[in-house]
Order: structure tokens, then C-alpha cells, then sequence
């Protein structure tokens, strides 16, 4: 699954994004950079950093659902010149608490990671959103194909035929979302009961529906 959190250990993740132009974490921080990791955890376990510049900060609180989400993004410049790595422009850390309204049951989780975006172009309220955003366009995109469309429960190996299968559901997914019928679910059930109407989608032109 290609999602942004890569690596998770203890409830810490490591993240690498590049996000000039697109939002993707194509930078990933694996072990083989272990003084990058370091020294990223290192800097924002001190409260208040120990150096100049401070830490920006910004948070973002969300309640429904029977819990209370608070993200905090806390980001610095003061570790660019000695990470080497190409582009960076800042570190953050990122903190995620979650309240069981109901219960008081209390989770938190801490990921830390690196931008190519400078500050003048994402300060931390920008990058918690764009953060948040792709993570809302991932858990959607995985959710249907996981749960929705069973990808999880394939139990095709054998030569190229999960490569081909997972083609197919990327195409069935694509041909949906452009014909706006964004309840999948729904949707194939529909096709399941009524598969002329499945077949009239892919074969009658635009413009004639």
C-alpha cells in the first residue's frame, strides 16, 4: 500500500515528502538515513528547541464521531543546512491525539518528516492542511480498493495477473469517479443486479448519455 506513513514503530512514523508541484512522499526516511531520523527526533524532543530559530507551530481541532482529533504540526528550518538532503526546506514533527468521547480512551501518535516547501510557501497551518488532505485522498483511495473492491483477500500471484487485476480496479475505479457515481458500493451492486447498465457505461459515448 502506498501511503504516505511508511514506517511505523511504537507509534512513531517516518515520513519523506517532496510537495514542489505535487503532494506525494516520494522522499521517504528509511534506516539506511539513520542521523537524519536522529536528528529530526532529537530537535523537537526538546521543549522548547534548543536553538534559533524557534519552532512555528499550528493545530487543528476536529470533534464528531464520538472523538475529539487534535493535530499539531511543528516545523523548523534549523536543521537544513546539516541533513543532506536535497531541497529541504523544512522538518516538522507531527503530533496526533485522539479522544474517545465516550470512554476518555486517549491515543497519540508522533510522525516526523521533511518538505521541500520553504516557509514563505507553507507555514504550518499550509502544511497541515496539505497533510491532511493527502491523507483523506489515500484512506479514500484504499478504503474502496481494500474494502470495497476485497484487493486485500486477492489471492492472485502466479505471473503478472495481480499487476493486471489491480490495472482493472484502478480503470473501473477511474471510469466511476468520472461519471460522478462516487458510492461505489452502491454501484457495483447495481451493475451485479443490472450488468446492461454496467455495459452501457463503458460502450455508449459521452456525449449520447
Amino acid at each position: 500500500m502506498s501511503m504516505a506513513i511508511r514506517r511505523r514503530r511504537a507509534g512513531i512514523g517516518y515520513y519523506g515528502w517532496s510537495m514542489s508541484g505535487s503532494l506525494r512522499p516520494d522522499c521517504p526516511i528509511k534506516d539506511n538515513h539513520p542521523l537524519t531520523k536522529e536528528a529530526i527526533v532529537e530537535w523537537f524532543a526538546e521543549e522548547p528547541a534548543p536553538y534559533e530559530p524557534a519552532n512555528l507551530v499550528a493545530q487543528s481541532v476536529e470533534k464528531g464521531h464520538g472523538r475529539i482529533v487534535t493535530r499539531r504540526i511543528e516545523t523548523t528550518t534549523a536543521l537544513n543546512e546539516c541533513l543532506d538532503w536535497p531541497g529541504l526546506s523544512q522538518a516538522f514533527k507531527l503530533t496526533h491525539r485522539v479522544v474517545n468521547t465516550a470512554t476518555g480512551e486517549i491515543g497519540e501518535e508522533a510522525c516526523f518528516g521533511i518538505t521541500s516547501l520553504s516557509p514563505d510557501r507553507a507555514v504550518p497551518d499550509t502544511l497541515l492542511s496539505f497533510i491532511q488532505q493527502h491523507w483523506t485522498i489515500e484512506n479514500r483511495l484504499h478504503w474502496v480498493k481494500d474494502v470495497t473492491l476485497d484487493e486485500d483477500r486477492c489471492q492472485l500471484r502466479k505471473g503478472y495477473t495481480h499487476q493486471l487485476m489491480a490495472l482493472f480496479r484502478n480503470l473501473a475505479l477511474s471510469i466511476l469517479r468520472f461519471n460522478e457515481l462516487d458510492n461505489v458500493a452502491s454501484t457495483l451492486r447495481t451493475f451485479a443486479a443490472q450488468p446492461d447498465k454496467a455495459l452501457a457505461l463503458i460502450t455508449t459515448p459521452i456525449g449520447e448519455r
